[in-house]
């Protein structure tokens, strides 16, 4: 049976208008892009950027256009890493578009507004510090964006450029190239795998829900929802998650955008977690397989478990920007103090604002610090997610035949 989440970008409709279709190089578009960074995203790390790492993430890309802002669309998604320190903002990552010399500080704004499409990089843009360079230094503009971004921009004219020793620069051939690789427009099954996972382990349940919020960071509190997300209990979420997936042909059976939010949001989260791993390990391979996990799983418990304050921070900083990509912003000053003052119906109140079909607002769209104080119980899944890392990449790299899984077993 083929799912609806095999081909979930183009069930994507644009927020104003509510019906219509993006651009038709749009889709296809966003399809190449997510794969060329994936594929590529090993490289550009060098093996991966761990939480002791000073290096801070750095790439330029020569050009603009529709498919160099998908491309900058999927880095952004991607480059999160634990090792940004949110307090000072140092290895905060760095993403810098070239555009020809003759763009001055007008044509720059303009880009600003082409990549803030809700398409490319929507709401993330405008709440990001971003820094325009025309080649005249003295129109030169800094935004100042929100402080707990872990992701910056540069938009810079320039008919020149030297990349940083430890700077990624993608040529224009090298996004033309992108377009001349065939590149399936779905996603394949070990992708999806991953992400229904990834919703099993949010809809954990009691597992986590009953766990204090005082003590995030210690592991062991979270055996039992590991084992529930290898166990019974996995059947019912997969079923439910399953249930959306489905082809439809009744109109009234279409999935929402609150549901293709989740699913995308699911898929994006599964997407980090082999650059999240390679940054842990100190001789990580580029490129993932069921035996490596096999052979290195207590390593990587460990090290997960070494490691999870930082990583669940890296993980709420990666969420922050995957929710303004999507169209959601930080509450209003209005709705905060709503908030504040909501005791009996916060819940609801929040659920409402984050369901809402247009400008849809999320309570967690905060710092690290400010969400231990407005919604602790979050942080629990951010640990949670990052602990279940080794468990779903085995489901995902699992063999997908008989005979491949009684090789596995006999490795």
């Amino acid at each position: 049976m083929k799912h609806q989440c095999k081909e979930i970008f183009q069930k994507l409709r644009p927020a104003e208008p509510d019906t219509g279709h993006f651009d038709t190089v749009v889709v296809p578009n966003w399809y190449r892009a997510r794969r060329y960074v994936l594929d590529s995203f090993p490289d550009w790390t060098g093996g991966g950027i761990g939480p002791k790492s000073s290096r801070a993430f750095r790439i330029a890309i020569q050009g603009h256009g529709p498919l160099v802002y998908s491309v900058v669309r999927h880095i952004a998604l991607l480059a999160h890493f634990p090792n940004f320190n949110e307090g000072t903002g140092k290895n905060i990552s760095t993403i810098t578009i070239l555009y020809p010399k003759e763009f001055g500080l007008k044509k720059l704004e303009a880009e600003i507004d082409c990549l803030a499409r809700e398409e490319y990089l929507c709401n993330l843009i405008r709440h990001s510090t971003y820094i325009l360079e025309p080649a005249d230094e003295k129109e030169r503009k800094v935004k100042p964006g929100l402080p707990f971004l872990d992701i910056q921009f540069v938009l810079k004219a320039t008919d020149s450029y030297s990349k940083a020793p430890d700077e990624t620069l993608i040529t224009k051939e090298g996004i033309e190239k992108i377009v001349e690789n065939d590149h399936d427009m779905f996603l394949t099954d070990r992708e999806l795998a991953a992400a229904m996972l990834v919703n099993q382990a949010y809809s954990a349940g009691e597992e986590i829900s009953n766990l204090s919020s005082t003590e995030n960071e210690k592991a062991n509190r979270y055996g039992l929802a590991l084992k529930c997300l290898n166990g019974t209990k996995r059947k019912i979420t997969k079923e439910s998650w399953h249930k959306n997936f489905r082809n439809k042909t009744d109109g009234d059976d279409k999935l929402t955008r609150s549901q293709i939010n989740n699913i995308l949001s699911c898929i994006f989260c599964a997407d980090t977690f082999e650059s999240r791993i390679q940054g842990l390990m100190a001789d990580a391979p580029k490129r993932f397989t069921h035996k490596t996990l096999l052979s290195n799983a207590n390593t990587i418990h460990r090290l997960i478990a070494g490691n999870l304050k930082a990583l669940s921070e890296c993980e709420h900083s990666r969420w922050n920007a995957e929710k303004l990509i999507l169209g959601f912003s930080p509450l209003s000053r209005s709705e905060s103090y709503t908030d504040e003052i909501k005791l009996n119906h916060r819940n609801d109140y929040r659920k409402g604002l984050k369901k809402r079909d247009k400008a849809p607002a999320h309570i967690d769209l905060v710092s690290n610090a400010d969400l231990k104080r407005i919604n602790p119980d979050d942080l629990k899944y951010d640990c949670f997610i990052m602990l279940a890392m080794p468990t779903i990449l085995m489901q995902k790299y699992r063999p997908q035949n008989l005979i491949g899984r009684l090789l596995t077993a006999l490795i």
